[in-house]
């Protein structure tokens, strides 16, 4: 076993272990269902010791496509972290949107013109709006991921996952991959203490945080050339919200709720128990992975992305069905166009009540 294995294998350990214990003690405390906020710190620390330690240690420029510059790592962690201490005061935390905007400007402005390139063929400058715009939206809606127990640290862990695995089979540099499996392991941690039934909580701002981090982590590796495989990986979140968003500008009162129209309550809402839900998600999830790995074996940008949002759309309806699980595909496909009309009449009906005014 090389010294390389063994460095990495020590510092994904570390990035499990530190949390865990504090997340044991925060447990034991008795604050696991306050929502104290207690959750980030931990997570936090580590893996910014964990980013710093891989850097120094295992960073070489011959691997990347581009640039990747320790200043870029550091004002992505100096930005998260400001944005986590402005949900400490209340004075502060009602301008949570506005922290989160600046942070995503500094880090979006702060990569490399080599590295923006890579998202489209417009000018940089443009590219630049289209990251920040990516970085905040993804992180602020990253908070929708928390919609039950579990399903934060669901989508943090397979993207990471997802991560390591591209650095494994030299997708993208060693080094992303390192990061990769680091967030993996914290994710882990905190999946650990969060599946049902959870001996803690996240609150929305500190999901919004890990947010911001784990999309830093995927432009990072976009930047690499491997887009369009992080965006598969992200797949199911966004087409769940997507669709709970659609549902909620039909303004029909049973969906006024945009986290009660996402999946998972909709399985909860048919029974279904909160452990149950969660495997299930963390089994489609782990399909993106796969899917998203494989994307990287194509060669060509997006042949796969396309195929995976229509399993996920596929899956998501399956997920809000799971009481019609003994139907053929043959039923299902045919009973999702027909849930779909259903929809579109119900939005026709309501504009034609309103009309009636």
């Amino acid at each position: 076993m090389n010294t390389t294995l063994i460095a990495v294998i020590c510092i994904v350990f570390f990035s499990f272990i530190v949390p865990a214990v504090f997340y044991h003690f925060i447990a034991q405390k008795g604050l696991r269902f306050a929502g104290s906020g207690l959750f980030f710190p931990p997570l936090f620390g580590t893996l910014s010791a964990g980013c710093l330690i891989l850097y120094f240690a295992f960073y070489n420029p011959a691997d990347f496509l581009g640039f990747f510059t320790l200043s870029e790592l550091l004002i992505v962690l100096f930005c998260v972290g400001g944005v986590y201490m402005s949900t400490l005061f209340s004075r502060t935390e009602h301008f949570f949107p506005l922290f989160l905007f600046i942070a995503a400007l500094l880090s979006g402005f702060g990569l490399p013109d080599a590295a923006v390139e890579m998202v489209s063929p417009l000018p940089i400058i443009i590219n630049r709006g289209l990251i920040v715009a990516a970085w905040f939206v993804f992180s602020y809606i990253y908070r929708y991921s928390n919609s039950g127990d579990a399903m934060t640290a669901i989508q943090s862990l397979t993207i990471s996952c997802g991560v390591g695995v591209l650095g494994v089979i030299n997708a993208i540099p060693e080094f992303f991959g390192f990061l990769g499996f680091s967030y993996a392991a914290a994710c882990l941690a905190l999946l650990s203490f969060t599946w049902p039934p959870a001996r803690m909580r996240i609150t929305d701002n500190e999901a919004s945080c890990l947010g911001f981090m784990i999309f830093a982590l995927m432009t990072w590796c976009a930047g690499e050339n491997a887009g369009s495989c992080v965006i598969i990986f992200a797949l199911y979140l966004l087409i769940d919200l997507l669709w709970a968003v659609f549902l909620r500008l039909t303004f029909i009162d049973k969906y006024s709720s945009i986290s009660k129209n996402l999946a998972y309550f909709q399985a909860l809402n048919l029974g279904f128990s909160p452990s149950s839900s969660a495997a299930f998600v963390l089994r489609g999830q782990l399909l993106l992975v796969f899917l998203g790995v494989f994307q990287a074996f194509t060669g060509e940008h997006g042949s796969l992305l396309l195929v995976s949002t229509f399993i996920t759309m596929w899956f998501l309806y399956k997920f809000r069905n799971l009481a019609d699980g003994n139907k053929k595909i043959r039923d299902i496909n045919r009973q999702v166009l027909e849930d779909l009309q259903a929809r579109v009449n119900e939005v026709k009906q309501y504009i034609n009540k309103d009309n009636d005014f």
